[in-house]
């Protein structure tokens, strides 16, 4: 019995030193984990991004949300794969032409690269958390396949471009937002009656030439963006709103 008396505290102090020993390894490994977002940062201030206003958005230390607009740089860096927590990237306003890393961020769901230089863009179906797309004042031309593009999409805009003709929007039948305006789009749109929750478009300026656009099909479109030309071939439902 004394010998059980002397070995139960040794245990416990045993079992506290265990506990606390364990804990510190988990605090030391959240403070590098938080040390690498930050480090990587850093880097990433020095590749380019000096002359930018750059902002930070963190949680637990991990950065959740980053905006980089006026800066140098021409390429997306590689530093951003090892930001596993990023959410939000906000890179507008920068001379962005190569985004081959882009698709390998794939825990983003808003994503904005608007006033950039980019001239081709990659298929990005893995980021099946994206919600939210920009691609305003770049130099896409041609064909532009939404086939490429994640299912998750909800809002899209592509305007002040060089587009011919969008395909597949089919694809994004979860999209509420579609902005187009300022490309070179000459016939409207197929597989626009696909999208049952779009809610809002904007496609002026563009040299439509079909001999009617009718969107009866659309009964959640509420606002509707086009030219003043358009109007006599146009048919949408009752409730919409056109702006022209």
């Amino acid at each position: 019995m004394e010998v059980a008396k002397k070995i139960i505290p040794i245990l416990i102090i045993s079992l506290i030193c265990i506990w606390g020993c364990s804990q510190n390894i988990n605090n030391n490994q959240e403070n590098v984990d938080d040390n690498d977002d930050w480090s990587i940062f850093q880097i990433l201030q020095k590749d380019g991004f000096e002359n930018a206003t750059t902002d930070i958005i963190r949680k637990n230390g991990r950065i959740i949300s980053l905006t980089i607009k006026g800066g140098d740089i021409t390429k997306l860096p590689f530093e951003l794969t090892q930001l596993d927590s990023l959410k939000a990237l906000y890179l507008s306003n920068n001379q962005i032409k190569e985004i081959e890393v882009l698709p390998e961020l794939t825990s983003l769901v808003d994503l904005n690269l608007s006033n950039n230089q980019i001239d081709k863009f990659p298929e990005i179906k893995k980021l099946n958390k994206l919600t939210f797309l920009i691609l305003d004042s770049n130099q896409l031309s041609g064909t532009f396949d939404c086939e490429k593009l994640p299912k998750s999409l909800k809002i899209f805009s592509f305007s002040d471009n060089k587009v011919l003709e969008l395909k597949s929007l089919s694809n994004l039948n979860r999209l509420s937002y579609l902005s187009f305006g300022r490309n070179q789009v000459e016939q409207f749109p197929r597989g626009i009656c696909e999208l049952p929750s779009l809610s809002k478009i904007e496609m002026i300026g563009n040299p439509i030439q079909d001999e009617k656009i009718d969107i009866m099909c659309l009964n959640n479109l509420n606002f509707l963006y086009i030219d003043s030309v358009h109007l006599n071939k146009l048919k949408v439902p009752e409730d919409t709103k056109v702006i022209y």
